[in-house]
């Protein structure tokens, strides 16, 4: 009854006309059915009716609730409860893990699903297959690529068999990282997917003229994999067996419309149509009665394509391989992990930056913002005239968002003279500070425009 919602909301009308008095398992089965058509407001009136009857609460009526709260994207009373629950005496078992990961990852609250994750270990759940697809993809929300992938891996190592859904989550992750050691992995993954029966999306047309290799509702990263893989996999037929090897026709189809009833990926319909385009491929697009977005080639044409040394290189830009005497993934992963401490201590940097030189967008004004882009241009003749290095240009730049920023009201016509005179300025100051290694250019700026006193920053 559950799994037909609103039969179940008929059957319970039924019951109260004829009436009969509600149990249990009448309010499990009306949560469950209001839950699953997104009623959530329904859903807590009917558990607050249930807690003033007096009914008794068990693991069924919260892992609803909380399965509830995840499909409407309320995290945080998911999270409340799960405590409500434990108060109660009630055992979560793994759908409510399940759920309660899930709803955290909605919210893009990865510290608290991987929180939840370890405290369903720790109470003797064992974590399933619907379990690590939640946790990967609340880290692949949250951009944490490294420990998404490790979770994989303890998945494995646990005898859990990822499906579709999983490898279509990690390998769009480790691609979308554009990390090379990273993308290998995804390739690596991809193909020990292939090999268990999941993304084989290529198919001869029932009459045996056209191959088409079918992307529509793939991420990312898979959609790329499996674009590669075909091209590859044509390539090698051209070689070994000729021309011959190849259909009059093949396909790759971008969108397939109301021919499917999963939702396409606009994103990758754009970017293959992009990229055949820049890679002058012979793949151009057609109109077709099944689908809404496909893009064909002739035989010939992509079996000369595919023997092109152009080919071999668009191959290697769609997937770079690491080089035999490159680093190994670990000392890679390792750097990688640096890398991130490093811009993160950057982007401080620059948040202090911004907050101690007074940019404010909201103090610019309108004016400023809209003409800003020629005054640019403006300082950037007037350096070039000047002989002035683009570094210098840049700080020009930054000093007139600063005095936009402090002014009261900022005269755009009265800007352009000055910038003259801070790129002379600019200039005078290079010449001061030459010989001096590491030393950023020093601007002394009279800030009389603002201030009418004279200030050195």
């Amino acid at each position: 009854m559950c799994n037909q919602p609103r039969e179940a909301l008929a059957v319970y009308q039924e019951l109260q006309e004829s009436g009969f008095e509600a149990n249990s398992t009448t309010y499990n089965a009306l949560i469950s059915a209001y839950g699953k058509m997104g009623q959530l407001d329904r859903v807590l009136e009917v558990y607050k009716d249930m807690v003033w009857q007096g009914l008794e609460r068990s693991v069924i009526t919260y892992s609803s609730l909380i399965s509830a709260c995840e499909k409407a994207g309320r995290w945080e009373t998911a999270l409340q409860l799960f405590e409500e629950m434990q108060r109660d005496g009630c055992t979560p078992n793994t759908v409510t893990y399940n759920s309660l990961i899930t709803a955290c990852g909605q919210g893009a609250q990865c510290e608290k699903a991987q929180q939840v994750f370890e405290q369903m270990q720790e109470q003797g759940c064992t974590p399933d297959v619907v379990t690590y697809t939640a946790l990967i993809s609340t880290l692949e929300r949250g951009g944490q690529w490294q420990l998404a992938l490790e979770s994989f891996t303890e998945m494995v190592s646990r005898g859990c068999r990822p499906d579709a859904i999983v490898y279509n989550a990690i390998i769009d992750t480790l691609w979308q990282t554009g990390v090379v050691w990273a993308q290998a992995k995804a390739r690596e993954l991809y193909n020990m997917a292939v090999k268990q029966g999941h993304f084989r999306n290529e198919r001869m047309s029932p009459s045996g003229n056209r191959e088409e290799l079918n992307l529509h509702a793939l991420t990312a990263g898979v959609a790329m994999l499996s674009l590669h893989s075909w091209l590859d996999d044509i390539q090698h037929r051209v070689l070994t067996c000729g021309d011959h090897a190849l259909p009059p026709l093949l396909a790759v189809v971008t969108d397939a419309g109301n021919a499917s009833k999963e939702q396409g990926n606009f994103i990758i319909k754009e970017a293959v149509s992009t990229m055949m385009s820049f890679w002058g491929a012979p793949f151009r697009s057609v109109q077709d009665k099944t689908y809404l977005g496909v893009l064909e080639a002739q035989g010939p044409q992509l079996a000369a394509w595919a023997r092109s040394t152009a080919f071999s290189a668009q191959m290697g830009s769609l997937l770079p391989t690491l080089a035999s005497n490159q680093s190994t993934p670990q000392l890679l992963s390792s750097a990688e992990a640096t890398a991130q401490t490093q811009c993160g201590e950057a982007f401080g940097a620059v948040q202090r930056f911004e907050a101690s030189h007074n940019l404010v967008l909201q103090n610019m004004g309108l004016q400023y913002l809209q003409q800003r882009m020629s005054l640019i241009s403006g300082l950037l003749g007037a350096g070039a005239a000047l002989g002035l290095k683009d570094e210098v240009v840049h700080d020009g730049v930054l000093l007139l968002d600063r005095l936009a920023s402090i002014a009261a009201q900022v005269r755009v016509r009265s800007i352009p003279k000055p910038l003259r005179w801070l790129a002379l300025l600019s200039r005078r100051a290079r010449v001061m500070t030459a010989g001096c290694a590491g030393v950023l250019p020093v601007f002394f700026v009279m800030t009389r425009l603002t201030t009418g006193t004279s200030t050195c920053f």
